[in-house]
């Protein structure tokens, strides 16, 4: 119970923070990061390597942040990263693929529409969020 409140709240208050500033606040991720911390050293069950193979998605996506020279923001690469502290890698894998194809779901009408332009900025966190819940939601 306490990964999915601790992400939930994470999550809810990144998107804020992402929508209005375009920003990930440093004492939000670090106290994301903390709690994460704890649960991993404290509470996760998992043997240590799937423990740091639930990192791989958070660093791919730095990993890519930092070939598209920021393109990709280092907040959303840090919030998945988070994640993998209290999920395995299925499960991160899963949440990530989720916001992706919302993201696509909501982009694709929007750039048909000319709502949108391609080269607009788009928060990613509150489709990190969707699909959170949506993990939360099916797992159940």
């Amino acid at each position: 119970m306490f990964p999915k409140i601790a992400v939930l709240l994470l999550l809810a208050a990144s998107s804020l923070a992402d929508l209005r500033h375009r920003v990930l606040p440093p004492a939000l991720a670090a106290a994301a990061g903390a709690a994460g911390l704890y649960y991993t050293l404290f509470m996760r069950a998992d043997p240590p390597l799937r423990v740091l193979a639930s990192f791989l998605p958070g660093l791919l996506i730095l990993a890519v942040s930092r070939c598209t020279r920021g393109a990709i923001g280092t907040g959303d690469a840090l919030c998945v990263f988070i994640l993998g502290l209290f999920y395995p890698l299925l499960s991160v894998t899963l949440i990530l693929v989720t916001a992706l194809f919302i993201v696509f779901m909501t982009v694709i009408p929007l750039l048909t529409l000319r709502k949108i332009r391609y080269a607009d900025p788009l928060p990613f966190l509150p489709f990190l969020l969707a699909g959170f819940v949506c993990f939360l939601f099916f797992s159940a």
